[in-house]
């Protein structure tokens, strides 16, 4: 019974101080929480759109058809993963970003924007990736180490 009381008060309280606030008070709370949202948005934007993150969604992108539409294709010409075995731990040889851009007949050219440009510049032949072959050995099964040489330009 005691609870309900306290209960009771406690809205009639909340509800009688919310009542009293000022324009002015009201309009400062609408004020914190819209700035407190547009923080959060902000970082929410850099955090998914920065270009250090818009570099590593290419890159990955890039390992990703390279091993899996030439890489592979090639280690495994004769139907043979014996080779991927020999790999497993100590991984294939690095494969720098200017290779990557040009395999395929350099289906992959313009993705050299992303890299270097006025706000972000990767050295094309120090940023690599490493794949790491993974049983069964099969064309998806590999695991990738980025290299990134990559640094911000100054505006």
């Amino acid at each position: 019974m005691a609870k309900s009381k306290t209960r009771k008060s406690y809205r009639r309280t909340h509800h009688k101080v919310a009542r009293e606030m000022t324009m002015e008070q009201k309009i400062g709370l609408y004020l914190i929480i819209v700035t407190a949202v547009m923080v959060l948005f902000a970082v929410f934007i850099n955090a998914f759109f920065s270009s250090s993150k818009i570099v590593e969604n290419r890159l990955q992108a890039l390992a990703q058809a390279y091993y899996e539409t030439y890489y592979y294709n090639n280690l495994t010409a004769n139907g043979d993963t014996g080779v991927l075995t020999e790999y497993s731990e100590s991984g294939l040889p690095y494969v720098n970003l200017t290779q990557l851009l040009a395999f395929n007949n350099h289906q992959y050219a313009d993705y050299e924007g992303y890299f270097v440009n006025d706000r972000y510049t990767c050295n094309l032949s120090n940023t690599a990736v490493k794949y790491y072959p993974v049983e069964p050995y099969g064309v998806k099964d590999y695991t990738v180490k980025y290299s990134y040489d990559c640094s911000h330009m100054e505006k």
